[in-house]
């Protein structure tokens, strides 16, 4: 609202001064308001759109979630023989998900190589999230060795991927690495750190790295709490999660830490244990009516078979108002990716995979069925998809 008043104070008064269309298509942007921010942009006549214009249309796109609009104003910056720089590339690069194809960002990376904005610190970072984020360790970490500077964010992005992939142990590698070239961690450098450790296993040495936070200066927040109560919680050792959460005072108020704690109840299958985890979480979260808690304890009970209070707890949602949102798979096939929620019918192919489903189904269902895997020639059928984020840069980018 305070950026609407002034929006309008500059346009009765006549103000104008370089820069003024992007730091409003900025402002708009990141207050929620992505339309408002392209008619803006649209509004501008072409030579006057600077480089910091379209960065910011780019970025407000990509921060908002729509890739495919950031793209596209991407291509049209192409397209008007406006030349991408640092900030264009790492406003971008995080369009590229795993939805998106690792082709888009490939083609991006191949681009910096030959302008050398690769050399940026801000651009390399960029390019191992991006590599992470679509599976493609081993192309993060080359990309990271191959980074003459790196900073804390650089670091912590790494060992991030490294944690994501289930690769703990390169993880506290880097980390040791990081120490030693006198790169000083922070808060979110430790969160990645325990996180990467609690997916491999690694117990022991994630308590150690959380109760070494003192020594960098870094003080504990929920976010730290959350990721060792759930170190613990994975390795079944629930009492000694369940005495941390409670030792953390104020501090343990957060849905997140008794949340995981609960998760792991489920898992390992600690019934009395989960009860009085979960009157905990749904003290804490009684204002802001936390369905999926309530989803997760009618699963604890489900474990249980313990039906009357699966019919209790489900109640209690309904006479709440209290709805979880859906859960979703996908499948990439070629450039393109596919979502499908439970009992989803929307896909325009929904007749030709239920009866592909229906087959299987019945050929599982068969005596002697061969469980065998045969390599099948998925090729074809993947070549005649393309996604929309290709070839960026066939608008004149070389």
């Amino acid at each position: 609202m305070m950026g609407k008043e002034t929006h309008g104070y500059l346009l009765r008064h006549g103000v104008k001064f370089d820069g003024i269309g992007s730091y409003l298509i900025d402002m708009y942007a990141k207050s929620g308001s992505v339309e408002i921010a392209r008619r803006l942009f649209d509004g501008e006549r072409a030579d006057e759109r600077d480089t910091v214009t379209w960065n910011a249309m780019i970025a407000g796109y990509t921060q908002s979630g729509q890739t495919e609009e950031a793209t596209a104003v991407l291509r049209k910056m192409l397209k008007e023989r406006q030349t991408p720089n640092a900030v264009t590339l790492v406003s971008i690069l995080p369009a590229c998900s795993p939805f998106g194809g690792i082709r888009a960002g490939k083609e991006i990376h191949g681009f910096a190589v030959r302008r050398y904005l690769d050399e940026n610190v801000f651009v390399g970072t960029a390019l191992i999230d991006m590599y992470s984020r679509c599976g493609q360790i081993s192309f993060a970490e080359r990309t990271f060795d191959g980074m003459v500077d790196k900073n804390t964010v650089t670091y912590t992005t790494m060992l991030s991927g490294f944690g994501q992939h289930g690769l703990g142990e390169k993880a506290l590698t880097l980390f040791s690495s990081m120490k030693e070239a006198g790169v000083r961690p922070d808060g979110i450098t430790f969160v990645a750190l325990i996180a990467g450790c609690s997916s491999s296993g690694l117990v022991d040495e994630g308590v150690a790295v959380y109760e070494s936070m003192e020594e960098f200066g870094v003080v504990a927040t929920p976010e730290h709490h959350c990721c060792v109560v759930d170190l613990l919680g994975r390795a079944g050792r629930l009492e000694e999660a369940y005495e941390l959460a409670k030792g953390l005072g104020d501090d343990g108020n957060y849905a997140g830490i008794w949340g995981s704690l609960l998760a792991a109840c489920r898992v390992h299958c600690k019934m009395e244990l989960g009860e009085s985890v979960a009157d905990r979480l749904f003290e804490i979260g009684k204002e802001r009516g936390l369905a999926g808690y309530h989803v997760l304890l009618s699963n604890v009970y489900a474990a249980e078979r313990n039906w009357d209070n699966v019919d209790r707890v489900r109640k209690e949602m309904r006479e709440r108002g209290l709805r979880k949102e859906p859960g979703s798979s996908w499948i990439q096939v070629g450039d393109w990716s596919h979502r499908f929620m439970s009992r989803d019918e929307s896909h325009p192919e929904n007749d030709q995979i239920y009866a592909m489903l229906r087959g299987l189904a019945l050929e599982m269902k068969s005596p002697g069925y061969d469980t065998t895997l045969e390599p099948s020639d998925s090729d074809s059928t993947s070549s005649s998809s393309s996604s929309s984020m290709t070839t960026l840069w066939d608008a004149g980018a070389t």
